[in-house]
Order: C-alpha cells, then structure tokens, then sequence
C-alpha cells in the first residue's frame, strides 16, 4: 500500500511532492492515531495557489474536511463504485467505527484500469 496519509500540519509544497510521488491524485489528511480529519487533492492545492498562497502554507488551509469515507466491513465494491462514479471520487478512505484510517480503494483497484 502507498503511502497516502498525510498531517494537516504539512506544508503545501511537501504534499505536491507526495502526490507526485504516490501517483493517486489524493492524500488523506490524518491526525497522529490515524484519525481521518480529511482529503487533499491536486485540485485543492491549485485552488489555494489560484487565491494567492503561498507553497509554503500548511495544507490545514485547502484540504477538504468533509471525507467521504468507507467503513470496514460495511461495504461493498458496488457501493464503492456507486459513491466513486457519482462523487467523481479518485479514491475512497477505508475507515473503522473510530474513524481510524485502514485502508483506501482507489479507482484503478476498484475499476481495473
């Protein structure tokens, strides 16, 4: 599993470089247990850069703090494709009843390709 989680206190300059990296368009943004606080994606950073900010800001001012989420065990892959296609979602959070993050599926896992 590629490393996607990311901390709110990260600079934005440093989450370009992970996304480059891990290749999935969207990290998780996670407390020190794993929590989920959120998503950031490539969109979020160009609309930060857009409304002047500068790449040396933390990601705590763009990510989006409303995740969709999945909880283990309670799913299916339809379901998973449901919210993907409908959300244009990229990737989706597996999460247990805590909200700690377990897992991902990410479209390609979930679609093939």
């Amino acid at each position: 599993m590629k490393n996607i989680l990311i901390s709110p206190k990260a600079k934005i300059v440093y989450a370009m470089k992970r996304l480059s990296k891990t290749g999935e368009g969207c990290l998780i943004v996670t407390d020190s247990q794993k929590k989920i606080l959120g998503t950031l994606t490539d969109g979020d950073i160009r609309r930060g850069i857009l409304k002047s900010l500068s790449i040396e800001k933390k990601i705590d001012l763009i990510y989006s703090k409303n995740p969709m989420a999945l909880i283990k065990g309670k799913y299916t892959i339809e379901d998973a494709k449901k919210m993907m296609t409908y959300h244009k979602q990229e990737l989706l959070p597996i999460i247990n009843k805590n909200n700690v993050f377990v897992n991902y599926l990410s479209w390609e896992s979930v679609f093939g390709s």
